[in-house]
């Protein structure tokens, strides 16, 4: 009969290069075709040896989002957010390799669009200086994609804020400049093909006045109280140059 063992991993299992893994099966894991019951695999027997070096594309620095699911967010909204940020940033690099500070957490949270009962948390991805020896921004999305979609068997299951996590959403790359980017240039081309002769780049320009203007508005809000005593100017100058 087949002696054959075969077992599906996650990809992100063996992510660290250059190291030693070692499989254990315990006893009875296996039965034969009689149901009777097999030894196990002792530790040291079965060793996986990952590669030494990292063969990954070169990607630029990125941000990407991860999403809190209800019990998250309401715990995040009650809790010491800035420390609940930083817990949770080290239980994931405790998860993946990383080499200094290639993941970071920019504490940029907001509500989801599609739902509002859930959190979006931003992270900072920082490009690999040395890319033989240190996981590309790409490997890093993707583990990390893997780890929460699989995370009650993932090396997150034994996390604390394992359970936060949305395993729905997973880890994805912030696309939206990306998006609207394009859907300019989609005005743009169909305004041009409308209208050769027409001022046409109005429509960039229309588009970068209206993201000022909530870049600025976002910074008042945010940061205007800092300093009490400005403001008021602040607001203002800021309805003046807008006038």
């Amino acid at each position: 009969y087949d002696k054959t063992l075969s077992c599906q991993t996650l990809s992100s299992t063996f992510n660290r290069i250059n190291s030693n893994y070692t499989i254990v099966v315990d006893d009875n894991f296996v039965t034969s075709l009689f149901d009777e019951p097999l030894r196990g695999i002792k530790r040291g027997v079965w060793n996986v040896m990952t590669s030494k070096s990292y063969n990954s594309v070169i990607y630029d620095s990125t941000e990407a989002l991860l999403r809190l699911n209800s019990d998250g967010s309401f715990y995040f909204s009650s809790y010491n957010q800035s420390q609940l940020l930083d817990d949770l940033l080290q239980q994931i690099k405790q998860s993946i390799p990383l080499m200094n500070d290639q993941l970071k957490i920019t504490h940029n949270v907001q509500s989801d669009p599609s739902d509002f009962s859930k959190l979006l948390v931003e992270f900072s991805i920082n490009k690999a200086n040395d890319p033989l020896n240190e996981p590309s921004v790409n490997d890093i999305v993707r583990d990390l994609d893997i780890m929460i979609k699989n995370k009650y068997i993932s090396a997150l299951a034994d996390k604390k804020f394992m359970i936060f996590l949305d395993d729905q959403y997973g880890f994805q790359v912030k696309l939206i400049g990306s998006c609207v980017a394009f859907v300019l240039l989609i005005i743009y081309l169909w305004a041009r093909w409308r209208c050769p002769k027409g001022q046409n780049l109005i429509i960039f320009k229309l588009a970068l006045m209206i993201l000022d203007l909530i870049l600025d508005c976002l910074f008042i809000i945010e940061n205007g109280h800092d300093v009490s005593f400005l403001f008021i100017p602040s607001l203002i100058i800021l309805i003046i140059s807008y006038k």
